[in-house]
């Protein structure tokens, strides 16, 4: 029975116009469903959600069905066109026992941007939970200068929520970028603030004015803030950044591989010799040459390839190999070839590195031989089998982010207004 509902709400939802009066209606009766199932279908399926009959239903099911998942997923739908239920959503807000549909609720009433009221939102800041973080989007989207002020009080102290850590640094950033600039900056040093959100929100940005209080943080007396702040100036910096990033790699070697991964996302071939220094070395810190040989294939060292060919017999690290092979097929040397061969043998699969701080999107879990053969195909007839890989440098520490990970992905959906969330 779920199943046939289903599809048939699949195959209807883009029918023309007197086959959508059937669609309705099959929605209407997967609504009506005893089975929990077949109403969470329903309601994640495509419909005419603007119809009346559907909305006068959906209303129902906010304020009767028991399930959390229905109520959260039918508010969301009449979100989509949420004039005049303002009230109906206030009521939701203040009033259901899960926090899925309160936090759903507080966001369609943010939508509801004529009838938004200010104080409430304040007031639901402090739930500290995903409610809150509904509350800091809508305040965002309010536009009202006075809602930076309470978004702002909570940055030093909400690095450990998993919902508003997130969200702050973003809605203060939505609603007054200017004003939030600085204030973001100075949390990068405080222990109890969203540190890494922060820094994801200034790379965002990508604001230039940014650049000279990041610069002076790479040498920060913290270890934490010098990643963040290296996270940041990969994003924003340029030329005239390598200086500084050099001297700070001297003064802390210990943040060597975050350093080595913002000069790869800059791209300056000022760079190479301390990358081909780096990852031609023997040093203990394997985590500087996976950022060293991760760079390089950002900044192709042209002419250099024979440099690098005995470091292939010499490496132990299959990820630090595994970037190698893609540099020399890069730089499309055919007598590269003999030093990678012997790689064909090697079934290691590149691990994910320590610390996210050479490549972030590189796919480690590739076997070297694979990685080699590409190479050596790549060499002998000039064409590459497989796609140069979108390297991103992103040099940052994501221990301490355990239940973050999905309040970043429900957070950037309510960018969109139809956010993914569940019911805890």
């Amino acid at each position: 029975m779920t199943i046939r509902i289903l599809i048939s709400l699949v195959l209807l939802a883009a029918a023309p116009l007197p086959a959508q009066e059937k669609s309705i209606e099959q929605t209407l009766e997967a609504l009506a469903s005893s089975q929990v199932v077949t109403r969470r279908l329903a309601l994640r399926a495509e419909a005419d959600w603007k119809a009346p009959r559907l909305r006068t239903r959906l209303v129902e099911l906010v304020r009767q069905d028991p399930d959390p998942n229905v109520r959260e997923w039918s508010i969301d739908r009449l979100a989509i066109a949420p004039g005049g239920l303002a009230e109906l959503f206030r009521e939701r807000a203040e009033k259901d026992e899960n926090p899925g549909p309160r936090a759903a609720a507080v966001l369609a009433l943010g939508l509801c941007r004529r009838e938004i009221d200010f104080d409430f939102f304040v007031a639901t800041l402090s739930s500290g939970d995903r409610v809150a973080a509904s509350a800091a989007y809508a305040l965002a989207e309010s536009g009202r200068p006075e809602a930076f002020a309470p978004l702002a009080g909570l940055l030093p102290t909400c690095g450990r929520d998993g919902w508003l850590g997130p969200a702050i640094p973003k809605a203060m950033m939505r609603l007054d970028a200017e004003r939030a600039l600085p204030l973001l900056l100075d949390g990068l040093v405080e222990p109890r603030s969203p540190r890494h959100w922060i820094a994801h929100e200034l790379k965002e940005a990508g604001s230039r004015k940014a650049l000279p209080r990041a610069l002076e943080l790479l040498v920060h007396e913290d270890d934490g803030t010098r990643r963040l702040a290296a996270a940041i100036v990969a994003v924003i910096g340029d030329e005239e950044s390598i200086d500084p990033i050099l001297a700070a790699m001297s003064a802390h070697p210990s943040e060597k591989a975050s350093y080595l991964a913002a000069l790869g996302k800059i791209g300056s071939s000022r760079a190479l010799p301390v990358l081909m220094q780096s990852v031609g070395s023997d040093e203990k810190d394997v985590e500087a040459r996976r950022a060293a040989a991760g760079a390089l294939v950002r900044i192709r060292p042209e002419g250099r390839a024979k440099e690098l060919e005995p470091r292939l017999a010499r490496e132990a690290d299959a990820l630090v190999l595994v970037l190698l092979c893609e540099v020399l097929a890069e730089l499309g040397e055919k007598e590269s070839i003999t030093a990678l061969v012997p790689l064909l043998d090697d079934e290691r699969r590149s691990d994910q590195p320590r610390r996210i701080s050479s490549v972030w999107s590189y796919p480690w879990n590739v076997h070297l031989n694979e990685a080699a053969g590409h190479a050596i195909i790549t060499l002998r007839d000039g064409r590459n089998p497989m796609p140069r890989s979108d390297l991103s440098i992103f040099p940052m520490d994501s221990s301490d982010l355990p239940q973050s990970m999905r309040a970043r992905m429900w957070w950037s959906e309510l960018e969109n207004k139809a956010p993914y969330r569940r019911s805890d």
